[in-house]
């Protein structure tokens, strides 16, 4: 399994769901990216300059991967040894609604975003230009030792994070 970390610098709003975990800054938690997607709500406005943040770390705690999204004016991602600039606007601009469910599923070949169901970015590794993409994505394949926590955040009222 891969061993992912949740950079919670976005406002996570308060869920009160039988299945949505809070998770506490810095917690581990075991996570199979590819055989269940990652679902993380927030309530972050546009423009807010919010975001959220998914790194993946292998079994020796190395770090394999990273993928962004931006709560600018218009919506970005960033996928890390992926994509070649630090911001990319989503193809496909989320729902209006300020409450948002995201779901990150990765696959073998593309890392897909929805966003309240709706698909906003369904990125191919092999369309990317940089030569790490595939391998660090390869490496991020279902089967290892996967963990799955939040970091901390920039800032202190801003630590409320649920997954489901």
């Amino acid at each position: 399994m891969i061993r992912f970390l949740i950079f919670a610098a976005a406002t996570w709003g308060i869920v009160v769901l039988t299945d949505w975990k809070a998770v506490e800054p810095y917690e581990e938690i075991p996570w199979d990216l590819e055989a269940t997607p990652l679902q993380i709500k927030t309530d972050s406005t546009l423009g807010s300059g919010d975001m959220i943040l998914v790194q993946m770390y292998d079994k020796d705690s190395s770090s394999i991967g990273m993928v962004k999204v931006y709560f600018e004016p218009q919506m970005g991602y960033d996928i890390a040894f992926c994509t070649s600039v630090w911001f990319t606007e989503l193809p496909v601009q989320p729902p209006g609604e300020v409450e948002k469910i995201w779901t990150i599923a990765k696959t073998e070949t593309a890392i897909i975003i929805t966003c309240n169901g709706v698909e906003v970015l369904n990125y191919l590794f092999a369309d990317s230009s940089m030569s790490d993409c595939v391998p660090r994505m390869d490496s991020c394949r279902a089967g290892g030792d996967n963990t799955l926590g939040p970091g901390g955040n920039t800032s202190p009222d801003k630590d409320e994070l649920y997954i489901g």
